[in-house]
Parts: C-alpha cells; structure tokens; sequence
C-alpha cells in the first residue's frame, strides 16, 4: 500500500483527473490487470527461490516476521524500504539455507540494478523530447493543456496496467507456493482488494488540490516520470523483452524507479525537484533492506536448526550482520547529535526574538 501511494501520488499535482474518479478507476481496473498478470514470467523468480515449490508456515512465517521487522527498524531512522525486495531477499536466505546446489542467478541480480538505470534515462530522454518539440512547435496554452492532460490519463492507465502486469507474477509466484493455483489466486485478489479499499478510505475527503512532494512538480515532469516508470515495469514483466539483454523477467520496487526518474528529470531540465537527503535515504533503502532482510532470515534459520551449505556463507553473513549492526549504531548516535542540534538551534531562535 505505501509502495502504491508512492506512485499514483506522482499525478495528483495534474490535476487531470478528480481524486475520487481517479481511485475507483484504479480500483476498478488494477484487480483485473492483476489477474491477467498472475501467470506472468515474473512469477518464476519466486519459485526459483524454493528448491521444493512451495513454503511450509514456518518458513514462510520466518520470511515475513523478518521482512517487516528490517522494515520498521529502517522506518524507526525515518528511511523506507520496499517490501517486495525484503520478502525476495527472505526467500532467498530461505534457498540458500535448504538448497546445497545453490548458484547466483547474476541476471536477476543485474535485472535489479538495470531498472533504476533505465528509468533514469527513459525519463531524461522524455523530458528532453518534451524541451525540444515544445521549442519549435508554437501552440496556444489552453491547447498544450489538453493535450499534456490527455497524456496523463495515457500515463496512468499505463502504469495501472504495468503494476499489474509486474506485481501480479510476484504475488501469485508468493501465494502458489503455499496453496493451490485457485487458492492463490483468489487470496492475491482478496489481498488487493483490501488494500486499495484502504487506500481509497484514506483518500475519502482530500481535496482535489495537489499535496505532498510531488505538489511543485510540472506537469512534464509528471508525464516524463510516469510514462518511464510503467516503462520500465512492462519491460521487466515479461520474458521476451528482459531475456533480450540478457537480462530477467523481475518484481520491481516503485519508490526506486520514481526517485531514478525524477533524477533524470531533474538532469534533462537542469533543475532541482527533491533534495540530497531523498536520494540518500533512496540509495540507503534500495541496498541495506535487502541486505538486512538476509542477514535476519539466515541468522535465524541457523539459530533454529537450520545447516549452511557452505561456511563460507557464513562468514559472510556474520561478517554483513556485524557492518549492519555498526551502521545502525552510527546512524542512531547521528541522529541523537542531529535531534540536540535542532533543539539548540531553536532554543537560540527563541532567544534571538
């Protein structure tokens, strides 16, 4: 739901469409997609992970506890995360711990790191055509708003169809492993169904008026971001096209493919639209989540009777868990110096008036 928020939020400042008709379109449509895409490539990923196919509720217990417990120690220090890459990296601990003929798939690796990159350059390229065509073709303004709001409901109906046709795979992929194909199913759309009807409760009475971080953004921006997003999610949601570069078919997080998009944006028209801090948060989240989401998954599974394939792994996640733990404490005595410091500045500010 907080990945979901992220990226439909990127239209409000358009305006084009009203809140309340853009929400149920969403949830109206999205289910549907979700449906078409349940036996997508990308599901395959998350069989990959499971050397017998499917999760007993212990292990699969395991992977959430863990996946959402690295989440809000990240929240607790104010930086987000994407679920999708803490469950996957859960999974993964699982499959190393129980599959003695564990390799590196390296294409599902680099279709990860891939993503932001074209995201990034999709968005830059579409600002930059936006600059040049608007440069040299005159158009009256009541005209060009038209057309840019025809090319917002494009974006979003696009992006509707690419959540689905991405996120589909990776719920269906999760649900099949514990039940039947029926099951699965039908569970995922029960999931989806709450979440947008919580989505759509907390949009109950919001004006139609822009909000957020997104709120200074032009509507260029908002079409360049967009429209790269979805982009990138078809591209990776299906086998024909990621295999193409060599690449895989992989469930991808929205917060770090809009942050890259942004920055593209940012680059192509030479202004600022986030601040450093954003990026940092981004850059921290992207890595050390699904870093910490393994770590906690195969410490735990050691510590309740599961064996390592190899002690080299070992060395290696005891090695990351300690780097993470140091990390944490830094991060924490930062803020703690960080927090003292605003309460100074402002009892100085109190004085100085």
């Amino acid at each position: 739901a907080n990945e979901y928020v992220i990226l439909f939020v990127v239209y409000t400042p358009t305006c084009a469409i009203r809140r309340r008709v853009f929400s149920w379109m969403i949830a109206l449509c999205l289910p549907l997609v979700l449906w078409c895409g349940g036996n997508g490539a990308v599901g395959d990923i998350v069989s990959a992970l499971s050397s017998e196919g499917y999760l007993d509720i212990k292990t699969l217990l395991l992977v959430l506890l863990s996946s959402m417990i690295v989440l809000e120690v990240f929240r607790f220090f104010r930086v987000g995360g994407s679920v999708i890459y803490a469950v996957l990296a859960s999974l993964a601990a699982c499959c190393v711990i129980s599959n003695p003929g564990f390799t590196v798939r390296w294409d599902i690796i680099l279709s990860f790191i891939a993503a932001p990159l074209m995201a990034f350059l999709f968005s830059a390229g579409i600002r930059a055509l936006f600059k040049v065509v608007f440069a040299k073709v005159r158009v009256h303004l009541i005209a060009m708003s038209y057309h840019m709001r025809l090319a917002v409901i494009i974006a979003i109906l696009m992006t509707v169809c690419a959540l689905g046709l991405n996120w589909g795979g990776m719920l269906y992929g999760v649900g099949r492993m514990m039940a039947g194909e029926k099951a699965a199913m039908t569970g995922m759309l029960v999931i989806v169904e709450v979440m947008l009807l919580i989505s759509l409760h907390y949009e109950k009475g919001r004006a139609d008026e822009p909000y957020g971080p997104f709120a200074d953004f032009s509507i260029y921006a908002v079409v360049s971001v967009g429209l790269s997003v979805a982009s990138v999610m078809l591209f990776f949601s299906f086998e024909a096209s990621a295999s193409a570069i060599g690449l895989s078919p992989v469930p991808l997080s929205v917060t770090s493919l809009v942050m890259s998009a942004i920055a593209g944006v940012e680059a192509a028209q030479g202004s600022r639209l986030v601040g450093n801090a954003e990026y940092v948060k981004e850059a921290v989240a992207f890595t050390a989540v699904p870093a910490c989401s393994f770590v906690l998954t195969y410490l735990t599974l050691h510590m309740i009777g599961g064996e390592s394939a190899d002690h080299l792994v070992d060395f290696v996640v005891i090695g990351a868990a300690v780097l993470i733990l140091s990390a944490l404490s830094f991060a924490g005595y930062a803020r703690r110096q960080h927090r003292q410091k605003d309460a100074m500045d402002r009892l100085v500010y109190v004085q100085q008036q």
